[in-house]
């Protein structure tokens, strides 16, 4: 009878740390890469495999783990950016007058194009250099195969960001309004999703974070998976292979949501964390500072996870 119970102690010991080594190895590892700048960034775009662009006060690409400035910097300091490839990207500034300049590159120089916009371009989305769209203030503008056509938005107030869903329904987040979505050329309002503050694609789903919480978008409504005052200071969601949501924001604050447990992981960064994102199963993470994370299995096996900022 002894022996029995000696025999059950030693397996349970044995599940438990074996269930403590898997987790070990599933944890992310957070590491900092080298920034050819210390000034804030605002976007990282992938356009292959390996190789994305950053945008902030000026323009950096990103090869493998090595980031450098984009030999050709745009004429403007960039406020909103669309990378589509390495001979298509678009920036636009913000001027003194309060509208922007509009400029594409084409692989060999940059052009200012035509900008429809009569106020500030808060947001920008291209698929080629021939088709996008525009979003500023109550203004809504969209390329047909390289011509500008108006939309009508959902209202007047400032839009914020703007997406497709899988389906290419146009998708846009408003001031004091909340979420819109475009179907059947008709605008229809998320419920209650008026105090959405950022919103991300992952995966076709929009996941949304505003004031105490993280939400997903069901049909015409928003569904409210977490609760908690740590939402409100958010900035980006992403999510790993396994599902787990992770996001970052302000003062390096990082949260892991994950089957209906929220968490915070320890940050060595104070500063911003702007945008997290998952390309091909690798996160990265962009902040103030020249903050540039990128999670990495270059550590020993087991470590718990780290973020460090510089």
């Amino acid at each position: 009878m002894i022996k029995s119970k000696n025999i059950k102690k030693s397996l349970v010991f044995m599940l438990v740390f074996t269930s403590i080594f898997i987790n070990a190895q599933e944890i992310s590892k957070w590491q900092p890469l080298a920034s050819p700048l210390f000034s804030d960034f605002k976007e990282i775009q992938f356009i292959s495999s390996d190789s994305a662009f950053i945008s902030g006060k000026q323009l950096l690409v990103l090869k493998g783990d090595i980031c450098k400035k984009f030999p050709q910097q745009p004429p403007c300091e960039i406020s909103a950016m669309s990378a589509v490839s390495s001979d298509c990207i678009f920036v636009s500034n913000n001027t003194s007058y309060q509208n922007s300049d509009l400029y594409h590159w084409n692989g060999k120089k940059w052009q200012q194009i035509y900008n429809p916009m009569a106020n500030n371009i808060s947001d920008m989305f291209f698929t080629d250099s021939k088709n996008g769209l525009l979003v500023s203030y109550g203004e809504i503008a969209q390329m047909i195969n390289g011509n500008w056509y108006p939309i009508k938005p959902p209202n007047n107030r400032g839009i914020h960001k703007v997406t497709q869903t899988k389906e290419k329904e146009l998708v846009v987040l408003t001031a004091g309004k909340g979420i819109y979505i475009k179907r059947m050329n008709k605008w229809i309002a998320i419920k209650h999703s008026q105090n959405t503050r950022h919103l991300s694609k992952i995966k076709g789903k929009i996941f949304t974070t505003g004031y105490n919480f993280l939400g997903v978008i069901q049909s015409d409504s928003l569904k409210i998976l977490s609760k908690d005052s740590i939402w409100s200071s958010i900035l980006s969601i992403s999510q790993t292979e396994k599902g787990t949501l992770i996001g970052v924001g302000l003062q390096g604050k990082i949260v892991e949501f994950s089957k209906g447990e929220l968490s915070t992981i320890e940050s060595s960064t104070k500063q911003d964390l702007k945008q997290i994102i998952n390309h091909n199963n690798q996160l990265w993470c962009i902040g103030n500072e020249g903050t540039l994370l990128i999670n990495s299995d270059k550590k020993k096996v087991g470590e718990p996870i780290t973020w460090k900022g510089f």
